[in-house]
């Protein structure tokens, strides 16, 4: 959304419910004083022959994505917001319910 040129109330809204929050964004936004910088997914390339073309992007799964992020609010020492909470078990449920989808999806092709 920041690369979108969205501004930092517009996301505080979106994000965690109330313009207010803008503060929280702008920490998020700010960049870390880290020598190494963070990669972003898709800008992984695969160094093992699985299949994929070396130049084709590597997107984690939407359950690591949703993991990392967990540990991320865990680690941060900060509380979130209740609208965040809300909006991280939305997404549990979402998640739980593909992943039944994909293992009832596979049992049954195993059956057939």
């Amino acid at each position: 959304m920041a690369a979108e040129a969205m501004s930092e109330r517009r996301i505080a809204e979106i994000v965690f419910g109330d313009a207010r929050y803008r503060g929280r964004v702008e920490r998020l936004l700010r960049p870390r004083s880290s020598s190494r910088a963070r990669e972003l997914p898709g800008e992984q390339v695969p160094t093992a022959d699985d299949g994929t073309r070396a130049d084709e992007p590597v997107f984690p799964s939407i359950r690591e994505l949703l993991n990392h992020h967990r540990r991320r609010l865990a680690n941060s020492g900060e509380l979130p917001s209740l609208k965040e909470i809300e909006l991280l078990l939305k997404l549990e449920r979402q998640v739980e319910a593909q992943e039944t989808l994909e293992h009832l999806t596979a049992l049954t092709r195993e059956v057939g």
